[in-house]
């Protein structure tokens, strides 16, 4: 499996979880690929029980990318709950945004729009935008 398939795959049924259970919002979530196969959750804390969305992805992406600028890992993605539009011609949805770090492709948002329906979580077309 692709590392790209093993990290949407973890991430997006984690993310689904938790916009059940923490009423259609989470806080962005973080995964990187050490091996070929070995996929680790990742969490940094300091100190604030509550800090913003901003806060935790950039310490996520301070703490991960140099571990990948030295190969000590394969890739990382930083996944957030966000509000966007496929283009600007279309409206604004709720999805899942993944942004995916690898020495080896080019960065990339991948977002899956959702809705929530009875408890449940519905993923619409998702797109990919390289940055």
């Amino acid at each position: 499996m692709r590392d790209i398939e093993l990290h949407i795959n973890y991430i997006i049924d984690l993310a689904k979880a938790l916009l059940i259970e923490q009423n259609g919002e989470f806080y962005p979530l973080c995964n990187y690929i050490k091996d070929a196969e070995t996929l680790i959750p990742f969490s940094i804390f300091e100190g604030d029980e509550y800090p913003s969305s901003t806060t935790l992805i950039d310490g996520y992406f301070s703490a991960l990318q140099p571990k990948l600028d030295n190969d000590e890992i394969m890739s990382f993605v930083i996944a957030y709950d966000c509000r966007t539009k496929r283009n600007e011609n279309s409206e604004t949805v709720d999805a899942i945004a993944i942004d995916y770090y690898s020495k080896s492709k080019p960065f990339t948002t991948y977002f899956y729009p959702y809705l929530i329906n009875n408890g449940e979580v519905i993923l619409n077309e998702p797109w990919g935008v390289i940055n």
